[in-house]
């Protein structure tokens, strides 16, 4: 049943692991979350929570790259096929 979008999935991502585009955006995406933690930490007290501070960072974070990969991911597999 999802064998369909499975292999589209599969070709894709082997496609884009072969790009310096690819290792690029990875890059940039460990040093944002390096960054939003630093943030988190600076921002607060001593005596508050800068994990919830970092949590929502990350969790807004994770939504907005998975909406990106989602959509340059299926683009080329789809638009070639």
């Amino acid at each position: 049943m999802l064998s369909g979008p499975l292999s589209l999935l599969i070709r894709s991502i082997r496609q884009d692991a072969r790009t310096r585009r690819a290792h690029a955006v990875r890059l940039a995406a460990v040093i944002l979350i390096l960054v939003l933690l630093l943030s988190a930490q600076f921002s607060t007290g001593p005596l508050a929570a800068p994990g919830l501070v970092f949590f929502f960072s990350i969790s807004m974070l994770a939504m907005i790259l998975i909406t990106l990969a989602a959509v340059g991911h299926f683009s080329t597999a789809i638009s070639e096929e």
